[in-house]
């Protein structure tokens, strides 16, 4: 079975996943709500906290690397959701690690981080396209809690 462990990003850490963490997720904002490059790029930019010290203001907060065996292999950032919750705001293994088990493995990491919170649920969100998460968390027994669906109109002619 593969494991992981967590460990806090440093601050040069940080900068690094913000930095390509942003456009990233502007590109996934144009693609699921229809904003302009502009509009998503903003809406990313306030979403990801500035610095390490900005994530950690929020008691309960984590951002972490994601590690085995000592090697870095991907990113994870959590936080409480009301009280009775932690939110997977990001998780990320990086490319050259997918597909060895290490999604399932950091999923599972959550929930020991959770429990030890005295939470109850594990809460996150994914993007309708992403099938492959999708699966991975029904896998690992999520349920589905809310559908969003949206329809982009064409302007009338």
């Amino acid at each position: 079975m593969t494991t992981v462990t967590l460990r806090q990003v440093t601050d040069e850490e940080y900068a690094r996943y913000r930095a390509r963490a942003v456009p990233l997720y502007a590109d996934e904002l144009v693609r699921s709500r229809g904003l302009s490059p502009e509009e998503a790029e903003n809406n990313s930019a306030t979403t990801f906290p500035a610095t390490v010290a900005d994530v950690l203001a929020e008691e309960g907060a984590s951002i972490s690397r994601v590690l085995t065996d000592d090697e870095p292999v991907g990113w994870l950032w959590l936080a409480p959701a009301g009280s009775d919750s932690l939110f997977v705001y990001d998780i990320e293994i990086d490319e050259p690690h997918r597909e060895r088990g290490l999604g399932r493995a950091t999923m599972l990491a959550v929930e020991d981080v959770a429990r030890a919170a005295g939470h109850k649920f594990v809460r996150l969100n994914v993007f309708g396209w992403n099938t492959g998460a999708q699966a991975l968390y029904r896998s690992l027994g999520y349920r589905t809690d809310a559908v969003q669906m949206s329809k982009p109109l064409e302007e009338p002619t």
